[in-house]
């Protein structure tokens, strides 16, 4: 019997950069749920209660990926979540710290996704 992937719910309303996180993932072996806003991944993760992890574009169309982690906590406080974001200024920091685990710049390294990942998916 084939041993069960590891599922992501990725959030990305830019289609170069998930079609990118895609890739990557899929090269590791893991499952994708892909939403393309904060409303479709909220909807997606209940769908899915099996996704271990959560990769969460922070500026999203619908509902952002900040409001979107504490819906998502709501429902399951101990997943990890992960922004992805281009802005990681001082104080923006400190703001994704109070609602996600980590968080990855952007443009994505395959080496900083992976390591994160690696961190919260022993």
């Amino acid at each position: 019997m084939e041993e069960a992937k590891i599922k992501i719910l990725v959030a990305e309303d830019n289609e170069f950069n998930m079609a990118y996180l895609e890739e990557v993932l899929q090269m590791f072996g893991y499952d994708i749920v892909k939403a393309i806003n904060g409303v479709e991944a909220l909807e997606l993760f209940k769908q899915h209660p099996d996704i271990k992890l959560c990769l969460l574009d922070v500026k999203m169309p619908l509902l952002n990926g900040y409001d979107l982690a504490f819906a998502i906590r709501d429902i399951n406080p101990d997943i990890p979540l992960i922004a992805q974001t281009a802005y990681a200024l001082d104080f923006e920091q400190a703001r994704y710290n109070s609602a996600f685990d980590a968080y990855i710049t952007k443009p994505i390294k395959k080496e900083n996704l992976v390591s994160t990942l690696n961190q919260y998916l022993k």
